[in-house]
């Protein structure tokens, strides 16, 4: 949950603005309370599209047929205001939690209950519907999860925001995973368009992940167009209902009142009963999910329920073994501890600062005293002294390393799942998590662990005794080795697919790896960028610099974008290794990020530039150090770590600082990972922190 600060609004019409809940692609979104205290969730659109004529007559437009949905499963529009300065809607509070969050926390969900929430949704899809109303984003995030059934949000103000995006060159409006084929592919898209985009909730839920696989966004929606979903996990009943959902062809997809009649018999929904009285018990929940929901229900006058942190643990967790669950000595967790009191501290040291004449630079001190530190969720001290590699996150756990140890921690809470020993005496390499396995080098092996369990499934070595960071797509591992051999691996049994080597390269050297589409990027330290076959290892193309530098490459939208340690950066043609543009720099590009049209590059100064054509958007300076971290973008901010060991985040829009964040340095800058909207560090002291982004 994030407090209100400087510039947002105190009032949105009739409605008091108690607190912030996030941001989306069309603006912010605020609680508020009526006069007689009626909570409402408050969107406002951003300035940008506020000043398009045509976006306000298309959302006016959208809002008024919102107005007409009245489904039971829906979250009601309760007011709206098209012309004001900004717009921005009201609809019903919520107190409960996403399905995308209910199942990054607590994990997929049992067949029984997946049956529940599809029909619960279709019930609601068939309300949006009928009001002549096409959602076009329907989500995980876009699903609460309520004591008395699932809500379906954001409908009906979909179409207004597209087309205003569409009139930006290359922008594709929607959620990859979840978009249909025709709205992927650019084509008309009607009720059959969401009822695909339910049928992938339907498998996110059952599995934990889409039924597309994961990867970059055009690698995703290309399976999503060509190839066949991923619902070998599914039982058979609900594979059907959840394949027939994702037909490609628009016309051989279920109709929303025959999947709700489906779905609804098939979880027990019979006679005379409907779905909403089936759900308004809360056994369709899983049995975590519904004790979450309960508390944040329990407390609809809070300003915080909807985001807030489960509570922290009361004592030490058991860990996993061979031989089983065993007690193990507590990992020291604390609860966090909000940002203002030492804030607050802090200003009024600069005030007695200021008072006693002392002579400081006072608008450096208030600048750094104006950001707040992020909101702590929880705080582990790992008991192995030394320090930890960077977290690896997914599915709902957070893995890190320190000296001998792997370290499985609950994302929500801090607490510990399970703990391995590498028995190395060193720290090892970063791990990697892809598709239910941990990926760490250390002990001269790329070891493959079971992600749930800690078990290691398998370990592959060569004569090479350091390894890259590992990269995983479609079911095969890709590491380059100390001499810049790019190896594939087997995912499931570490068997070797093939080896790559470059000639070229330099002994102690690792080649930076990017995946994506069916091809391995390797950067290479002899100045240039290497296209692999991701099947064959067989070169594509290849891009000379001309300059030694070691070179670190990006993918997005079908370019990619490679920058070079000795100073300039790139845009290429993915298929041909073509050069679209080139940006000079005099200070290197070792840190490299693209996101939603916008590169991100460090590391002396941070500039913001427009992919499509190297243009700057703005630029950062530190005060001191420089970025010495990959960059990270999620929601609304760029998080990134300098090597005096600060934690910065700025707004993706502007380049201004959000918050700041101070945390141990010794022998090298913390680390961290951002994962949707939190952000996971690790300092030099052994501790590991869980901040909200």
């Amino acid at each position: 949950m994030e407090g209100l600060e400087t510039g947002d609004p105190g009032h949105v019409g009739r409605y008091r603005i108690v607190a912030r809940l996030g941001a989306g692609g069309m603006g912010r979104v605020y609680l508020g309370r009526s006069a007689s205290g009626r909570a409402v969730a408050v969107k406002v659109v951003r300035p940008e599209l506020a000043e398009d004529p045509g976006f306000r007559r298309r959302f006016a437009r959208e809002v008024e047929a919102a107005r007409r949905v009245n489904g039971f499963f829906t979250a009601t529009l309760v007011d709206a205001d098209p012309d004001g300065s900004p717009p921005w809607l009201a609809t019903a509070y919520v107190p409960g939690m996403s399905l995308e969050e209910a199942v990054r926390v607590h994990g997929a969900w049992p067949h029984r209950s997946v049956l529940a929430l599809g029909a619960g949704l279709a019930e609601a899809l068939e309300a949006i519907h009928g009001a002549g109303v096409i959602h076009r984003d329907l989500k995980p995030s876009n699903v609460l999860l309520a004591a008395d059934g699932p809500r379906v949000i954001d409908f009906g103000i979909s179409l207004a925001a597209e087309a205003s995006a569409l009139t930006q060159t290359g922008t594709v409006v929607g959620t990859p995973g979840f978009m249909s084929p025709e709205q992927v592919t650019g084509k008309p898209v009607g009720p059959p368009s969401d009822v695909f985009a339910l049928g992938a909730v339907l498998a996110f839920a059952a599995t934990g992940s889409g039924p597309f696989g994961t990867g970059s966004a055009h690698a995703v929606n290309f399976r999503a167009v060509y190839e066949s979903p991923d619902l070998e996990q599914l039982p058979p009943g609900l594979r059907a209902a959840v394949g027939s959902c994702l037909a490609k062809n628009p016309g051989h997809r279920p109709a929303v009142a025959a999947l709700l009649e489906q779905l609804a018999e098939a979880a027990g929904v019979g006679g005379d009963a409907d779905v909403t009285a089936v759900l308004a018990d809360m056994v369709w929940l899983p049995a975590p999910v519904a004790t979450t929901v309960r508390l944040r229900s329990a407390q609809p006058q809070s300003p915080t329920p909807l985001l807030a942190p489960l509570p922290p643990p009361t004592g030490p967790t058991p860990s996993m073994t061979a031989e089983g669950p065993r007690p193990e000595p507590p990992i020291e967790v604390r609860p966090h501890q909000p940002w203002i009191s030492r804030r607050r501290a802090l200003t009024a040291l600069v005030g007695a600062t200021a008072a006693a004449g002392l002579g400081l630079t006072g608008w450096r001190i208030y600048d750094f005293l104006g950001l707040p530190e992020p909101e702590q969720r929880w705080k582990v001290k790992l008991p192995e002294s030394g320090t930890p590699s960077a977290p690896a996150v997914a599915d709902g756990v957070v893995y890190v390393s320190s000296n001998d140890t792997l370290y499985a921690l609950d994302a929500a809470t801090g607490n510990q799942n399970w703990k391995k020993s590498t028995e190395t005496g060193s720290r090892g390499g970063d791990p990697a998590v892809a598709d239910g396995n941990l990926y760490l080098c250390f002990d001269d092996y790329l070891h493959a662990i079971d992600a749930v369990t800690g078990e290691e499934k398998w370990k592959f070595a060569t004569a090479e005794d350091q390894w890259a960071v590992p990269a995983a797509a479609g079911g095969v591992v890709f590491v380059s080795g100390k001499d810049q051999s790019v190896y594939a691996l087997d995912a499931a049994t570490g068997a070797e697919k093939w080896k790559s080597r470059h000639a070229a390269a330099k002994e102690t050297e690792r080649a930076s790896l990017a995946v994506a589409g069916g091809v391995v990027y390797a950067g290479i330290s002899d100045g240039y960028l290497a296209a692999l076959d991701a099947s064959t290892g067989e070169e594509k193309w290849r891009f000379r610099t001309g300059e030694p530098g070691r070179m670190y490459p990006a993918f997005a939208e079908d370019v990619v974008y490679v920058g070079s340690s000795y100073g300039n950066m790139w845009a290429l043609d993915a298929a041909t290794g073509g050069e679209k543009w080139k940006l000079a720099s005099n200070n290197g590009v070792e840190a490299l990020a693209v996101v939603s049209g916008v590169v991100y590059a460090g590391p002396y100064d941070l500039y913001a530039m427009d992919a499509a054509t190297g243009k700057e958007k703005w630029k950062w300076a530190p005060d001191e150090g420089f970025v010495d971290s990959p960059l990270s973008v999620t929601g609304d901010v760029v998080c990134f770590s300098t090597s005096e060991g600060r934690f910065h985040a700025l707004d993706t829009a502007t380049g201004k600082g959000r918050w700041r964040f101070e945390a141990a340095v010794k022998d090298r800058s913390p680390s961290f990972a951002a994962y949707d909207g939190v952000v996971y560090i690790s300092d030099t002291d052994g501790t590991v922190y869980s901040v909200t982004a």
